[in-house]
């Protein structure tokens, strides 16, 4: 399986950083792409088998005037014990480190499965062993009542009178049936939405639903200011929790090619869980990522599409 760190400046292709199967550190020097550039934005991502996932996001602002094509970023990278090591120096001088723990993102998703098959085989297994239990006692009763019906023949032909009481047993079980409250799921919302109510029969349980709803400028999927302070906020109350489940979700507006809005939505759904994770969020479990591409939008009025152009982070409390 291939593991790589890549780097892309400014929306461009991508580079290769660090091969985390064969080398521990490597630096890569980079440049700006025009002259008297003032600002900069560097993303790291994840690379398995194709499959890029975003975990860092340089975002350097207030560049001092050069000339371009000159080095003037050295991004370093070291990688031991699954810990992702950063460290970001511009014009020499260190602005940024980051440590990410890449354990997460290597998980065997195959594990639960495991789980599940061998919980199965151990269920019956332990029914198969209390069959046979079963079927062997009553074997061993039926065999001994049997002597004994022998022996009391065998009595009464020699004029042996002999007694036996016996003496039953009943066990009645009555079954009483379970009946189940129809709930309400409350949706709580932290933007301007509709809330939505959620029936469901299975138990009778409270679950709360909190939304969140991060938006992006068109063809963009950096998080801008308005939306970091939203997530922020969102991290605080996420490691405030326990046995949450959360799911995060990417949409776009239906502009451009089907192909380029589904890149576009994914790109948002994984930089929105890449920047909850930089701001401290230690997940339990993992989210459940989703993308839309164009296909649910909210509104379509002119004045408020930027509604489409959003990540929407749902947050299930039990």
């Amino acid at each position: 399986m291939m593991k790589l760190i890549e780097v892309e400046i400014e929306n461009k292709s991508y580079i290769k950083l660090l091969d985390l199967e064969k080398q521990q550190s490597k630096t890569l020097r980079l440049t700006t792409l025009v002259d008297s550039q003032s600002a900069v934005i560097i993303k790291v991502f994840l690379n398995i088998s194709d499959r890029r996932i975003p975990i860092k996001e340089f975002n350097i602002r207030n560049l001092k005037p050069k000339a371009s094509g000159l080095p003037r970023f050295e991004l370093f990278s070291s990688y031991k014990k699954k810990v992702l090591h950063l460290e970001l120096k511009v014009d020499g001088r260190k602005v940024e480190n980051s440590d990410i723990k890449l354990a997460s993102y290597f998980r065997n998703k195959l594990l639960p499965i495991f789980i599940i098959l061998g919980l199965l085989f151990m269920f019956l297994l332990f029914s198969g062993g209390k069959w046979l239990f079963t079927n062997f006692i009553s074997d061993k009763n039926s065999t001994a009542q049997t002597t004994i019906n022998n022996h009391e023949s065998v009595d009464n032909k020699t004029n042996v009178k002999k007694t036996a009481d016996t003496k039953t047993e009943t066990v009645i079980i009555t079954e009483k049936p379970i009946q189940s409250d129809t709930k309400t799921e409350t949706v709580i919302v932290t933007e301007k939405q509709e809330p939505v109510s959620i029936k469901n029969t299975e138990n009778s349980a409270e679950i709360q639903i909190n939304l969140h709803t991060a938006y992006f400028t068109p063809n963009n999927t950096t998080i801008q200011k308005e939306a970091a302070n939203i997530l922020k906020n969102l991290v605080d109350e996420l490691n405030s929790l326990q046995n949450t489940n959360v799911e995060i979700s990417g949409y776009c507006a239906m502009t451009g090619t089907e192909e380029g809005r589904e890149r576009l939505s994914k790109e948002r759904a994984y930089n929105v869980f890449a920047y909850l994770k930089s701001e401290g969020w230690v997940p339990e479990t993992e989210p459940v990522i989703k993308w839309y591409g164009g296909t649910k939008p909210v509104t379509s009025n002119e004045d408020e599409i930027y509604r489409n152009r959003r990540v929407e982070i749902s947050v299930r409390i039990p």
